[in-house]
């Protein structure tokens, strides 16, 4: 029993892990049709309705491709900066430190731990 249930959580957490992946591989308008699709499964949409929402989630979806390409190159520039402050001992070390804590990911914290 316990072996069953051990199963299904393991089962249903790579799917959820694998259609999360399969979201961010889709393009805006895929993930727009998708979320419009849902939408009126649940809702019963007009086609007015769906171009409409269509278009709402394409602005969306634009402006998070927008974010997130703005949000790498921030970070490559924090990265540079960072980098120049640093000796190129310290450089080699501190990207060590860096692939270390990527291959480890990122730990849930305790809830009364307050974040620094």
């Amino acid at each position: 029993m316990v072996f069953t249930v051990c199963i299904l959580v393991f089962t249903a957490l790579t799917s959820f892990g694998q259609d999360k992946e399969a979201a961010e591989r889709m393009t805006p308008e895929q993930r727009a049709d998708k979320m419009v699709e849902r939408m009126d499964k649940n809702l019963t949409l007009t086609n007015e309705q769906k171009q409409r929402l269509k278009a709402l989630h394409m602005q969306h979806e634009n402006m998070r491709e927008e974010n997130r390409k703005l949000a790498s190159q921030k970070m490559a520039d924090h990265r540079k900066k960072v980098d120049d402050v640093l000796t190129p001992e310290q450089r080699i070390k501190h990207k060590e430190m860096m692939e270390k804590h990527k291959q480890e990911g990122r730990k849930p914290r305790p809830m009364n731990k307050p974040h620094h």
